[in-house]
């Protein structure tokens, strides 16, 4: 894979099925994209519904070989012009995709034709605002912070807390901090550290619910959950207009920075950084999602921008044990990564030579 020099090349290499099963995307600077749900698939016999166990004692369910890479999904050079991929359906990958379910047997497309999620809305909906992406914009995409269902919920909640579902005065200040908020899940914003935590209430209550809400039912959920965020809130913070980075900190060593974006029981941005509590202090620390972020531009010559979360070195006493955490990660950041030659030359900060003390065995 790494050393094709074309699409036909990758493809030729993909075909040895020796990768596990993931979601493949290629890009090249010849103008080539490409799509494949990678992995070795068994040929099923036909007759049962392989989704649940079937009996593994019979001759009736054995495999009958393995299927060919050209069974696959997959999708090259679409029409649309792009490709993206956030734990999604091929079907919704780009728009009128060519992937479609009845094109493959239903244990190889394995997924229905619109399956979707917040962040693959998000996308579409950013790359359908432009007929060209310039490099502001990807950069600006990759660190989106928007949750792309906002509007909708903040609406079912404060209409929920103003037609008489509400318990009262108490949810005042509440309602105009959800009202008020503008979607985005940014370090300085009280409003979604605030529609977190409700968030979080209703997902313990009834995960289901929050499909029902967005239709602007289970008032009475969305006020009790509300309710309950507030108290959760003023417990821990001893107020409820808390910014989400007071709440949502990346920790390295004994330091600690405040993040933006998150990615928590389908509350998801496209800057997907998820935290957990584990000393019930109401203070998450990020521990899973995004852990190399890059942008690579395939022009001539080829550039690209990175950020890992921490930093390249493990090492305490390196001033690279942290830098990226305290100047990029945390500042939804990206850096140039000299990706040429001549760029890393002058941007060297040290040199070490090795030297071997006796010949090298060729044998």
């Amino acid at each position: 894979m790494n050393k094709a020099r074309n699409l036909d090349e990758f493809i030729e290499a993909m075909r040895m099925l020796q990768m596990m099963p993931q979601n493949i995307l290629y890009a090249d600077v010849h103008g080539d994209m490409y799509y494949v749900r990678n992995g070795r698939v068994p040929i099923r016999p036909e007759g049962f519904e392989f989704s649940v166990p079937v009996p593994g004692a019979v001759s009736d369910t054995e495999w009958l070989g393995i299927h060919d890479y050209d069974d696959l999904v997959q999708i090259k050079n679409p029409p649309a012009g792009f490709l993206q991929n956030c734990n999604i359906s091929p079907g919704t990958m780009t728009f009128d995709s060519p992937a479609t379910p009845e094109k493959y047997p239903s244990y190889i497309y394995n997924a229905e034709a619109d399956g979707t999620n917040s962040r693959a809305d998000r996308f579409l909906a950013l790359i359908k605002e432009k007929d060209k992406i310039a490099k502001e914009d990807a950069l600006a995409i990759a660190n989106d912070i928007t949750f792309h269902n906002a509007e909708e919920y903040k609406k079912a909640i404060v209409d929920a807390c103003e037609t008489g579902a509400s318990s009262g005065p108490k949810l005042g200040q509440a309602v105009e901090i959800i009202r008020n908020w503008d979607g985005r899940a940014a370090a300085d914003s009280p409003g979604m550290t605030l529609f977190y935590t409700w968030w979080r209430e209703m997902v313990k209550r009834d995960e289901g619910l929050l499909s029902k809400v967005q239709a602007g039912e289970n008032q009475a959920d969305t006020v009790q959950c509300l309710e309950r965020a507030v108290a959760h809130l003023k417990e821990k913070f001893g107020r409820i207009d808390v910014p989400w980075g007071e709440v949502f900190r990346m920790k390295r060593g004994d330091r600690t920075w405040p993040l933006s974006g998150v990615a928590d029981k389908g509350l998801v941005t496209l800057r997907a950084v998820g935290g957990r509590d584990k000393d019930d202090t109401g203070v998450l620390t990020a521990y899973r999602g995004q852990t190399a972020v890059a942008v690579v531009f395939l022009g001539d010559p080829v550039t690209a921008y990175s950020a890992v979360p921490y930093g390249q070195s493990d090492r305490p006493d390196s001033p690279h044990f942290d830098d990226q955490a305290e100047q990029l990660f945390s500042k939804c950041r990206l850096k140039p990564t000299w990706y040429q030659k001549s760029e890393l030359m002058e941007n060297l900060e040290s040199e070490q030579t090795l030297e071997a003390e006796a010949p090298l065995r060729t044998e």
